[in-house]
C-alpha cells in the first residue's frame, strides 16, 4: 500500500430547464462525480504481512467515508467495498460518495475497519493478541482541498495504534512459551480530523498478550499509543516467569518499536 490512486466516474448529467406536461419548467439536475477511493498505507507497514498485522486490503474489507464541505457533513459514515478479488497492498474501494460538479474544499475523511454505529470515539486493543494482531490495529485517512473533477484524489491510511515487536534472547533451561506486554491503558481516545490516537484519561491499565511471530524468539503487540511504565513478562515451559520494567516508555502513534530482551534462569 505504497502509493495511491482515486478513480472518479461521471454519475449524472446536466439537463436543460424544460417543461413537463403542466408548463411547469423542470429545474436542471446538478452534475455530480462519484467517488471511487483507492486507499494505500505506509510502506514502512508492508513488511509486516506474514504475521497477521493488518496491512493488505483483502475481499470483503469495508472502510467508513465521511465527507465536509464547510461546517457541514454531505456525507456521513458511507461504507465503501475493496473491489480486489485477492489480497493487495493497494486496492480500490466502491460507494454511494457524489460530489457536486463545480464545488471545492471538501475533505474526505476515511478509517478503517468500518463500523455501522460511525468512525468510533474511542477504540480498544484486544488484551489477548496471541491469535494475531488485526482486531487491534485502526487505520485512518484525511484528504483536503478536494475538487470534484476527472483527476485522481488520493487517501493514504496510517495505523493510529503503535506497534511493539520483542526480541528474545533465551539462554534459560525452558522454552519460552509466551510475552505479555503490561502497564499500559488498552482503550484510545480517536481524533479522525488529525487521524491520530491517544490512551485514554482514566483508564485503568492491562496486560496484554503477544502474537507469537517466530516461536520462542520473536513476539508482536499492537498497543495504544501513550508514555507509561511498560512491563515485559516472559513465561517459560517450566512454569517460570520473568519480568521486566521500563520506567518511562513512549509509543507514538503510528510507529512501530523493537525491544531486545535475553532471558536466563533467574532473570530478564
Amino acid at each position: 500500500m505504497n502509493r495511491f490512486v482515486m478513480a472518479a466516474a461521471v454519475c449524472g448529467l446536466l439537463a436543460a430547464c424544460t417543461a413537463d406536461r403542466t408548463g411547469d419548467p423542470v429545474p436542471p439536475k446538478t452534475l455530480t462525480r462519484s467517488v471511487r477511493i483507492a486507499a494505500a498505507v505506509p510502506a514502512t507497514r508492508t513488511e509486516l504481512a506474514p504475521d497477521g498485522y493488518n496491512v493488505r486490503w483483502t475481499p470483503g474489507d469495508r472502510i467508513g467515508v465521511y465527507v465536509k464541505s464547510g461546517d457541514a457533513f454531505t456525507t456521513v459514515n458511507a461504507p465503501l467495498t475493496f473491489e480486489g478479488a485477492q489480497a493487495a497492498a493497494e486496492g480500490t474501494f466502491a460507494g454511494d460518495i457524489t460530489l457536486a460538479e463545480g464545488a471545492s474544499g471538501y475533505t474526505l475523511y476515511a478509517y478503517y475497519p468500518y463500523s455501522e454505529a460511525g468512525v468510533p470515539a474511542e477504540f480498544s486493543v484486544a488484551v489477548d493478541q496471541t491469535g494475531g494482531c488485526a482486531s487491534s490495529d485502526l487505520l485512518g485517512a484525511v484528504t483536503r482541498d478536494v475538487t470534484p473533477g476527472s483527476a485522481p484524489v488520493g487517501m493514504l491510511f496510517y495505523h493510529l495504534m503503535s506497534q511493539l515487536t520483542v526480541i528474545v534472547t533465551n539462554s534459560s533451561d525452558a522454552a519460552v512459551n509466551s510475552v505479555a506486554v503490561g502497564g499500559l491503558v488498552p482503550t484510545a481516545t480517536v481524533d479522525l480530523t488529525v487521524p491520530t490516537a491517544a490512551a485514554k484519561a482514566g483508564a485503568v491499565a492491562a496486560e496484554v498478550r503477544a502474537f507469537e511471530v517466530k516461536a520462542g524468539a520473536s513476539y508482536r503487540v499492537v498497543l495504544v499509543p501513550q508514555q507509561a511504565a511498560l512491563t515485559v513478562t516472559v513465561g517459560t515451559a517450566d512454569g517460570s516467569s520473568h519480568s521486566k520494567t521500563i520506567p518511562s516508555a513512549l509509543l507514538e502513534s503510528g510507529k512501530q518499536y523493537d525491544m531486545s530482551v535475553a532471558v536466563t534462569n533467574t532473570d530478564i
